[in-house]
């Protein structure tokens, strides 16, 4: 992209009424502040006014070879745009950025000028304005769009208005409007095409821009028809928007979760607690809430915050607990807004534990709770963390409710800034941006994890159903290794395949009432909403004989995670067999494959009426396949 002394800008405006106003719209876009002169692209799309198409002709004539006008039959505010994406492409002095105007809006001289420097500055794809709204005499109404540019809100909510500057590479690269949403939103629609492809956008102040406001527009049959376009874009974008790009979108862009690591000072911001790439001095992170929320730049807070010390994290971290025991709590927090997390000590006894009970190993609190009720007590949990931590010698009480944290609750109840539940701003989000995948997926908040790698999850009783070829046989070809057990977490984790093992997660079903046994595949909604949060994760989940993952395979294999079902042979776990083939047989439509130990097993499942290109013996071959389908 050119400097701004060499740059060429074209102006698109797709019109289909509105003669009056047009007029106004094409005196802004030429007499636009800028060192070489721009080019307006006018395409009619189809407006039953003859006094359109003779404006359209005059303008044409007045600025000869800087207009070029297109009349064509009605197709679509997309159509129309696309037309004069095409044609300004096509030019032979080549043009390095397009602007969309409506052709009832305005902007200012200095406008273009400040988008460009924008996209000049921050190396971003395309820059977007705040809404200065007009229309009905005496009506002004701003909407501010500020603060740092994420693609994971961006997917939950339209930050970004489709008079914005892009870049030429954008629509190089194929990306166009999507003639198919004529009801609208087909500039939200625009901007999911591009943040798949990897590129970025930016807000811009002081840019100047004007959006007429109307009682009846294209506007609001957009937001009659909202469910319906909605939907249509979830469908088209499935493969793009699953909840392992999600995550990863999460991570890089809204991080989850605050680390305040009490004994360094220092905040890591992440959404897989492995992975504290992005860190600063916790003086740093005061200073950013504070102007975040007097900003009412919500969006850039973590949605919780954790106080802990560096050798408890540590200890999770080698146990591979910190995903799964930060994943329980955060659920936790949805419904106490704060919680305190118990552990045992290496070397005490149970009876130790409960004489200690007091002495946490680390808090969590929702960040909205703790900017408007931080001085009021957390809620106390217990037996998260069912295994031994080799914690520090000193007193945890200091650690978590020390200098630091009594500095965290105290700055929230002097409310020096409005509380962050009341700061609305209109144009950005203003709640959790973790609604974005029950917004875009379907699904609850899924288990935090980000890796490179495939990732395979094995779903199991206990440590007894885990087979340790299997999980060899998935790290050498470069899965990575996640393991979900439904029985309570034993206090030590030496366990011979614990080398091939990256995370343990605790998955407590039938938590309410009774320790679920795995054995039926009737779990509660709610228990299936769990289950489908914490394997949406996983590109491939094997369940070891649970029949709980039959509840919500399908759901799962819609997100792109393939499910995989291992039987046993009843010689080898001296079980009864002929329900759990009875019950495989009835989900076989919604299992991708099935892992038997035997070629009887094979045979009979075969026999039945399982298709065999759907039994496998050899995990290998069964991996190798499935690698073939990971939605990337």
């Amino acid at each position: 992209m050119r400097d701004l002394d060499s740059a060429v800008v074209a102006i698109v405006i797709a019109t289909h009424g509105h003669p009056g106003f047009l007029a106004e719209a094409v005196l802004c876009a030429m007499n636009q502040d800028l060192p070489n002169p721009t080019i307006l692209v006018i395409v009619n799309d189809g407006c039953p006014f003859e006094s359109t198409d003779c404006l359209c002709r005059c303008l044409r004539e007045a600025w000869g070879d800087r207009v070029l006008y297109v009349r064509q039959p009605n197709r679509g505010l997309a159509a129309a745009r696309n037309v004069g994406i095409d044609l300004a492409l096509s030019l032979p002095h080549q043009v390095d950025a397009i602007f969309f105007l409506d052709a009832d809006d305005h902007i200012a001289s200095s406008g273009i000028r400040r988008l460009y420097e924008g996209l000049l500055d921050h190396s971003a794809a395309w820059a977007f304005p705040d809404l200065n709204r007009f229309g009905a005499p005496r009506f002004y109404e701003f909407t501010g769009m500020g603060g740092r540019y994420s693609a994971f809100e961006h997917l939950l909510r339209n930050v970004s208005t489709a008079s914005s500057l892009v870049r030429r590479e954008v629509f190089e690269g194929g990306i166009r409007f999507d003639e198919s949403m004529r009801l609208g939103l087909e500039d939200w629609e625009l901007w999911w095409q591009a943040i798949a492809r990897g590129f970025r956008g930016v807000h811009v102040r002081d840019v100047g821009f004007w959006y007429r406001k109307r009682p009846e527009s294209m506007l609001q049959e957009s937001k009659r028809n909202h469910s319906s376009l909605v939907a249509a874009m979830i469908r088209k974008h499935r493969r793009w928007y699953h909840p392992r790009r999600l995550l990863r979108l999460e991570h890089d862009e809204a991080p989850r979760f605050a680390l305040i690591l009490n004994d360094a000072k220092q905040v890591a911001f992440c959404s897989d607690p492995r992975v504290r790439s992005r860190t600063m001095h916790i003086d740093e992170f005061w200073n950013t809430a504070v102007h975040a929320v007097a900003n009412r730049r919500i969006g850039e807070l973590p949605t919780f915050i954790i106080v802990i010390h560096s050798e408890v994290l540590a200890s999770l971290d080698a146990a591979g607990l910190t995903p799964g025991v930060l994943w329980e709590v955060e659920n936790r927090c949805t419904a106490h807004q704060a919680v305190s997390v118990y552990a045992q000590k290496l070397g005490h006894s149970d009876r130790d534990h409960e004489q200690n009970a007091s002495q946490p190993a680390f808090l969590m609190a929702a960040m909205g709770w703790l900017l408007n009720e931080g001085d009021k007590a957390v809620t106390a949990v217990d037996g998260l963390i069912s295994v031994y931590l080799p914690l520090p010698d000193e007193p945890l009480q200091e650690y978590l409710l020390g200098e630091f944290g009594r500095e965290l609750c105290a700055r929230a109840h002097k409310r020096a800034v409005p509380p962050i539940m009341q700061a609305s701003n209109r144009g950005r989000f203003s709640g959790s941006l973790l609604s974005c995948y029950r917004f875009v997926s379907d699904v609850d908040t899924p288990l935090p994890l980000v890796c490179g790698l495939p990732r395979v999850g094995a779903l199991i009783k206990t440590l007894e159903d885990l087979s340790s070829v299997h999980l060899e046989v998935a790290r050498r070809l470069g899965f990575s290794v996640h393991l979900f057990v439904l029985s309570p977490l034993p206090k030590e984790f030496d366990f011979p395949s614990r080398g091939y093992v990256d995370t343990i997660t605790r998955m407590a079903l039938g938590a309410k009432t009774e320790v679920y046994d795995g054995d039926r595949p009737n779990i509660t909604r709610e228990e299936g909403e769990r289950l489908t949060a914490g394997l949406a994760a996983m590109d491939v989940v094997i369940s070891y004989e649970c029949q709980a993952i039959l509840t919500c395979a399908a759901k799962l294999r819609s997100l792109g995670t393939a499910v995989v079902y291992c039987l046993f042979d009843e010689k080898e776990r001296e079980r009864p067999g002929s329900d759990r083939v009875e019950t495989t047989l009835e989900y076989e439509h919604v299992i991708d494959a099935a892992l038997v130990t035997s070629e009887g097993k094979l045979l009979q499942l075969n026999a039945l009426g399982f298709p065999r290109e759907k039994l496998f013996i050899d995990v290998n071959a069964l991996l190798r396949e499935r690698q073939k389908t990971v939605w990337t």
